[in-house]
C-alpha cells in the first residue's frame, strides 16, 4: 500500500467508524422497535433473501449454533415471525420460513431507513455507486472471513467468559488499518 493511500486511511477511519457504528444503532433501533434481539431481526432478514431454510442452514448463515438458532427460531415462532413446516423428503426436519405479517411489519419497521438511504443513493452517480456496491460485495466476505477467525481464536474463552459477571455490551467498531 502506497504512502498517499495509508495517509488518506489515517486520516478518513473516524469516518469509517462512526458510519459502522451509526450501523450497528441504526440495526439496535430497528430491534428495538420489534420488540426483538438484533440477531433475530438478522435471521429474519436472512430469511426473506434466501426463503425457507433448515435450521443447520440458518445456523451457518447467521454465524450460530445449532442449539442457539433452536432457541432463535423458538423465540420467534412465539412472537408469530416465523413457522416451522416439516420436511418435504423427511418429517423429522423442519424448514423456517417468515410469516407474511412478520414480512409486512418488519416493512414498516424498515421502512425509514431504506427512505432515507434511498435518499442518499440518490445523490451519488452510476459510476460512484458501483464502486460503492464493488465495496460491500469485496468486504462481505471479509468481514465474515474476520469473524470465523475471531471465533476460532477466542472459543476456548467462552467456557471462561461464561463464568465472568456480563455487563452490556459495547459495540466495538473495528479501526481501518492503514497497513492492511
Amino acid at each position: 500500500m502506497n504512502r498517499s493511500v495509508r495517509s488518506l486511511l489515517r486520516k478518513r477511519s473516524a469516518v469509517y467508524r462512526e458510519y459502522l457504528g451509526a450501523v450497528v444503532a441504526n440495526g439496535q433501533a430497528n430491534a428495538d422497535s420489534t420488540g426483538l434481539h438484533p440477531t433475530d431481526v438478522r435471521a429474519l432478514d436472512v430469511l426473506q433473501a434466501c426463503g425457507p431454510l433448515n435450521a443447520g442452514q440458518l445456523a451457518d448463515k447467521v454465524g450460530l449454533s445449532t442449539g442457539a438458532t433452536t432457541r432463535l427460531v423458538d423465540r420467534l415462532e412465539t412472537s408469530s415471525y416465523v413457522r416451522r413446516d416439516p420436511g418435504s423428503q423427511d418429517r423429522r426436519s423442519v424448514t423456517v420460513s417468515v410469516t407474511t405479517e412478520s414480512v409486512d411489519h418488519l416493512r414498516q419497521v424498515f421502512e425509514p431507513t431504506r427512505h432515507r438511504l434511498g435518499e442518499l443513493l440518490q445523490t451519488y452517480s452510476v459510476e460512484q455507486l458501483e464502486v460503492l456496491f464493488d465495496y460491500f460485495e469485496r468486504a462481505t466476505p471479509v468481514l465474515r472471513e474476520a469473524a470465523e477467525e475471531t471465533r476460532r481464536k477466542y472459543r476456548d474463552d467462552l467456557g471462561r467468559a461464561a463464568s465472568r459477571p456480563r455487563h452490556r455490551a459495547v459495540v466495538a467498531v473495528p479501526r481501518v488499518s492503514p497497513e492492511a
